[in-house]
């Protein structure tokens, strides 16, 4: 069996659900196709001890068919064991403690704020890690941003210096381009939000696969689909990942996109992922390199709502839950 090495976001903390019946079951499904890690019980004392015995996203109780002591003395007695957020799942309207919201019994809304919450949990770990990790996560995206837009300026300058030339303008025109596209990626990035739109998957990989500039790799897209992605994000997405490979793999390391049920995957032939949890730690590095390349794969992913899971599978092989 191949064990994840590490996901992003949606594992970083537990879920607890309390309650019973056919929806809180469909809603407890839902959370586990997207790869959340959740805790079910319909049994209150259950639920609260819970709490006590690790990190917990979201604490979620579902009104229908749940136990008799009230909802907000469950929050309430929640509260004293921890800071989880908490979720009430109702379509009749209730008084609630401070901390604690409620939605409408509806499998994919509920499914929707519990993701919201386990994502702001993720950048609560990441900005505690970094208070601790003599990697400063900042610094790192802004040395790799740095040199990215060093390279283009001096490609900028030798355009201008050979403006007698004919190809000329359009050397000019294609670094103004990638000028412009890098302040867009930094400001989508810094700012954690996505703006779907139905994108062709291989299409975007194949644009990020030119970014690369890796004569001796090969990419290959097994399967021809379409997805609702941020084209700016899901190409800088891809380019990271595969930047990543080719840094690792090797220079002539073949990498291949193919769609799943649930998304899609991309998997390469190298060496494989350091057996390490932190893959998706924005500014962890495990080598030589500036620790952001993963950490901006996270954060796409998490602007999207998606679930990256890291597995080492003939090569290093990254799953890509969309759905």
């Amino acid at each position: 069996m191949i064990s994840p090495l590490a996901q992003t976001g949606a594992d970083v903390r537990r879920v607890v659900v309390l309650g019973r019946g056919e929806f809180v079951d469909e809603f407890v499904e839902t959370l586990r196709e997207s790869a959340v890690a959740v805790v079910h019980t319909d049994d209150a004392p259950t639920a609260l001890s819970t709490l006590d015995e690790g990190r917990v996203g979201c604490l979620v109780v579902v009104a229908d068919g749940s136990p008799s002591t009230p909802s907000s003395e469950i929050f309430s007695l929640a509260r004293t064991r921890s800071d989880a957020p908490g979720l009430f799942v109702s379509d009749e309207t209730a008084a609630l403690p401070p901390g604690v919201e409620q939605v409408p019994v509806d499998a994919s809304l509920a499914t929707a704020r519990v993701r919201r919450a386990l994502l702001d949990a993720a950048a609560d770990d990441v900005a505690a890690s970094s208070s601790v990790d003599p990697v400063d996560p900042v610094d790192a995206y802004g040395s790799t941003l740095a040199h990215e837009l060093g390279n283009q300026l001096m490609k900028l300058d030798f355009a201008a210096d050979a403006a007698e030339f004919d190809d000329a303008p359009v050397r000019l025109d294609d670094v103004i381009e990638r000028l412009r596209r890098l302040a867009d990626e930094a400001e989508a990035v810094a700012n954690g939000t996505a703006s779907p739109e139905t994108v062709d998957l291989g299409d975007v990989a194949t644009d990020a696969w030119t970014r690369v500039g890796a004569s001796d790799a090969e990419l290959v897209v097994e399967d021809e689909c379409s997805l609702d992605a941020d084209p700016l994000l899901l190409t800088l997405f891809f380019e990271n990942v595969f930047r990543n490979a080719v840094r690792h793999g090797g220079s002539d390391v073949t990498v291949r996109v193919s769609e799943t049920p649930r998304g899609f995957a991309v998997v390469d032939d190298g060496s494989g992922f350091p057996e390490d949890s932190r893959l998706f730690e924005w500014g962890h590095t495990t080598g030589n390199g500036s620790g952001t390349g993963l950490g901006i794969v996270a954060r796409i992913a998490d602007a999207h709502g998606w679930t990256v899971t890291a597995f080492n599978d003939g090569g290093a092989a990254l799953d890509v839950r969309t759905e």
